[in-house]
């Protein structure tokens, strides 16, 4: 098998490990202090899908009117990216709140 095969392979289940750790934090049954750390978390990580919807818009519009690429857009990594982010941010909400 090519070498770019397997890293694929192994990027595609490390992408869907992590997206389900996310799903399986989310849906932990907790406490109202949990309920506060999760939604602290949820809070911010709306900030930030907001800002970064802005910049995929910026880039859009920057490569299709003004240059003469075309611009792609992968769910997938966004999805990827965004499940990161969120544990990120929920690891740092439960250091603040003692999670």
């Amino acid at each position: 098998m090519n070498l770019a095969v397997i890293v694929f392979y192994g990027i595609l289940i490390i992408s869907v490990f992590l997206i389900g750790w996310t799903i399986y934090e989310i849906l932990k049954i907790g406490d109202e202090r949990r309920k506060e750390i999760i939604q602290e978390a949820s809070t911010q990580m709306f900030g930030i899908t907001i800002f970064g919807l802005l910049f995929e818009i910026g880039q859009m519009v920057y490569q299709n009117l003004l240059t003469d690429t075309q611009y792609y857009y992968n769910p997938l990594t966004d999805l990827l990216v965004k499940s990161i982010f969120f544990l990120v941010l929920l690891n740092i909400s439960k250091r603040k709140y003692g999670g």
